[in-house]
């Protein structure tokens, strides 16, 4: 994405959150629910799908952006790491 829509963006008041991918899990059992769910959006509207599907309470469900995106140094496993330059 080049600067100036980066900024057009940010200005607009759009949350950049979209080109992440999140997962949504229970928060009292800390179990997965869903992985992938590309855009904040999507997230929210999955999160609320599923509260309804299983009949969980709203702070029973949760979602947060995968680790490991927009990163150098990430291996295959979803691990980061760095060199002895700290690159």
């Amino acid at each position: 994405m080049p600067f100036k829509e980066f900024l057009e963006k940010c200005h607009n008041g759009q949350a950049l959150l979209e080109e992440y991918s999140y997962y949504i899990f229970r928060t009292d059992t800390n179990a997965v629910l869903a992985r992938g769910v590309s855009g904040f959006d999507a997230a929210k509207e999955k999160a609320t799908e599923l509260r309804q599907k299983f009949g969980l309470k709203w702070d029973q469900v949760k979602f947060k952006a995968e680790r490991g995106q927009k990163q150098f140094g990430v291996s295959a496993d979803g691990r980061s790491f760095t060199n002895a330059y700290g690159q």
